[in-house]
């Protein structure tokens, strides 16, 4: 680096110049995943915001499919049975999401699934509180699994991963799991202390299945209904091209000789920045667009012309077009006096 700085030292002004171009053209790449969600926070934080909550509240329900947890619903549950509750209901998963979820939007599949993990928790809750049929509690328990490992288990990694454009996916995918892994933690903490409390397990249960109620409100709220044409739209979006960028190109898109606004005289561009000087009238203005008030490698006159991160909103959650009014025009009656 040394090196390099000493050699850059001793070239003209012009060449220096010029060997900044490269550095422009490659500038707008390395503005991607956490630097590009810190730039624009407001863009993605609905989308974020919905998988980041629905991945912290499945894994707190699998908190809640604790073998420590599910073996106190029946009296006569061992830890190995409920171990192999859990074992059987990923085996039915399997087949499960291969012939009904997969075929499903992830949307709905995420929605459905939490509610049936709501309505599972509460009924486990009350085998728990009622009966303690062991027989009974090892059923809730392995179709409780099944609906985890075929529904919301698959729905919060393929959401992300489809939901985002390709240069932040792998930062939002990145923090959705960190939530994931915050959600599984605080429920095999929270729900055994919750357990053995005076509430009892029934109580942990129910927590159980209000943070499952909570993930479908989030799903309902904060999760795109979306299809694969809408992700073919999505993945390519890119950072909105830096001022710099856009001027390069414009110059190397444009002719080499151009007017002074001034003067008249024709003036050639042969390297450097956008900014030029007259040899003829010594005005200096910018030879992208042939304005006074541009900056270095900033024209003000320029935009990058195509789809970028910014409208990833209005591709997500579409304005429903509200239907034209037809008014009725009266036509108009001439008078004529006889």
């Amino acid at each position: 680096a040394v090196l390099t700085s000493v050699w850059r030292r001793g070239l003209p002004a012009e060449a220096q110049v010029e060997d900044q171009e490269p550095a422009l053209r490659a500038g707008d790449t390395r503005r991607m995943g956490f630097a590009l969600l810190c730039e624009c926070p407001k863009t993605l934080a609905r989308p974020l915001a919905g998988t980041s909550l629905a991945w912290l509240l499945q894994g707190f329900a699998l908190g809640g499919l604790s073998p420590q947890i599910t073996h106190g619903a029946g009296d006569s549950i061992s830890a190995g049975g409920a171990a192999a509750a859990t074992l059987l209901g990923t085996l039915i998963a399997v087949p499960l999401y291969t012939m009904i979820f997969a075929r499903c939007r992830r949307r709905f599949c995420q929605l459905v699934s939490f509610i049936v993990l709501a309505i599972g928790f509460a009924g486990f809750a009350a085998v728990a509180y009622l009966t303690r049929q062991p027989v009974l509690a090892i059923v809730i328990s392995t179709a409780l699994h099944t609906v985890n490992a075929a529904g919301v288990a698959p729905s919060v990694y393929l959401v992300p991963a489809e939901v985002f454009p390709t240069c932040v996916r792998a930062a939002c995918l990145g923090i959705s799991a960190a939530f994931g892994f915050v959600g599984a933690s605080l429920g095999r903490a929270a729900l055994p202390l919750i357990s053995d409390s005076a509430a009892g397990l029934p109580a942990a249960l129910l927590v159980t299945a209000l943070a499952a109620c909570v993930g479908a409100l989030g799903t309902m709220f904060m999760t795109p209904s979306y299809h694969p044409r809408l992700v073919q739209d999505v993945s390519p979006l890119r950072p909105g091209k830096d001022v710099r960028v856009c001027t390069l190109e414009r110059l190397e898109r444009g002719v080499a000789f151009r007017e002074c606004p001034n003067c008249e005289v024709m003036v050639e561009r042969d390297g450097g920045c956008n900014l030029v000087t007259c040899s003829n009238c010594s005005e200096r203005w910018c030879f992208a667009c042939g304005g006074k008030s541009c900056g270095t490698w900033a024209c003000s006159n320029v935009e990058s012309g195509e789809p970028n991160l910014e409208s990833l909103p209005r591709l997500l959650w579409p304005r429903p077009s509200l239907p034209q009014q037809h008014s009725r025009s009266t036509p108009l009656v001439e008078h004529c006096d006889a």
